[in-house]
């Protein structure tokens, strides 16, 4: 009979007493002589085609005789397929889940990254207790500001830039400057972000946020004809003059005859948020107590600027 291989297995069994049984018969086995050789012989050869050699590989490849194996399927080469099982698993599909691969085209939408170095929120969501230098957009102030972490508490400085806050202020009218000193009033707003001016309090100007500011400040005097005396200008934060290195005077301005004329002050101060800034002047006539100082005159007048620099 021909080989069963590759479908079942072939059975060779030899005579009981094969040395009583004739070559022609098959006495107590399946085969006589020639039909087990034969039989035997198609048995090898089906192996020889139906089986692959020691060093096949599975990549669907013919082998050195022709023969070819086929590729292996995940589900054959493993005991347990883990597939997204975890991030640790051999394979992963392709997806958005926790332990899926991404594509190699893949992006990122800005607020699902993690350690961000900005983040975009609003003035009343800020982070409470962020990374130090973190950096923040508040859209609905258009304000940057930066995590500072100091010896005393961490706090939300604000970067120079987006917007800042700015103050600019004119003096248009007269006012009296008494001999030991007035706080300017200011009549008209330039510039006024983030409030730093109220027409509840005409001579000062609140500081929004901590930091350095620039602030400059020229006043003009009108003097009568003929007259001569100094006329100083002063920096003040909350109602203190400061001097020194932040303030410029004009104590030893030449004397001056006739008017209008002007003095400048001007310098850089770390403030802290609530600090009021004023400019107060004042002049050395012992005679008139009282004198007035000009508003406009050839398109200037008294003004200050108030800005913020830096952290």
């Amino acid at each position: 009979m021909p080989t069963n291989y590759p479908d079942s297995r072939d059975e060779f069994n030899e005579p009981s007493s094969p040395s009583e049984t004739p070559l022609s018969s098959a006495g107590t086995g399946t085969r006589n002589h020639v039909e087990h050789h034969r039989d035997l012989g198609d048995a090898v050869v089906a192996l020889e085609t139906y089986s692959a050699t020691v060093a096949h590989d599975h990549s669907g490849k013919p082998d050195i005789h022709g023969n070819v194996t086929n590729k292996l399927k995940q589900i054959n080469t493993h005991e347990d397929v883990d597939t997204d099982k975890s991030a640790t698993s051999i394979h992963h599909t392709l997806g958005f889940g926790k332990t899926q691969a991404a594509p190699g085209n893949h992006t990122h939408n800005y607020g699902d990254l993690l350690n961000a170095p900005i983040v975009v929120t609003t003035s009343d969501k800020l982070p409470q207790a962020p990374r130090k230098g973190l950096i923040a957009y508040e859209t609905d102030t258009g304000i940057f500001r930066i995590r500072v972490v100091n010896s005393t508490e961490p706090y939300w400085s604000l970067l120079p830039w987006g917007e800042t806050p700015i103050c600019k202020l004119y003096q248009d009218s007269g006012q009296v400057v008494r001999h030991a000193g007035s706080f300017m009033e200011w009549d008209r707003v330039g510039i006024n972000k983030f409030r730093m001016f109220r027409n509840d309090n005409r001579t000062e100007v609140v500081i929004p946020e901590k930091g350095y500011y620039d602030i400059q400040a020229m006043v003009v005097f009108s003097l009568p004809l003929g007259w001569s005396y100094n006329i100083m200008s002063e920096i003040c934060i909350n109602g203190q003059r400061q001097d020194g290195t932040y303030s410029r005077r004009a104590d030893n301005t030449p004397r001056i005859w006739q008017a209008p004329q002007s003095v400048e002050t001007s310098g850089i101060f770390f403030l802290n948020k609530g600090d009021r800034v004023s400019i107060r002047a004042r002049h050395d006539d012992d005679i008139v107590k009282n004198q007035h100082s000009f508003g406009r005159h050839e398109n200037f007048g008294s003004q200050l600027t108030v800005a913020y620099r830096h952290p």
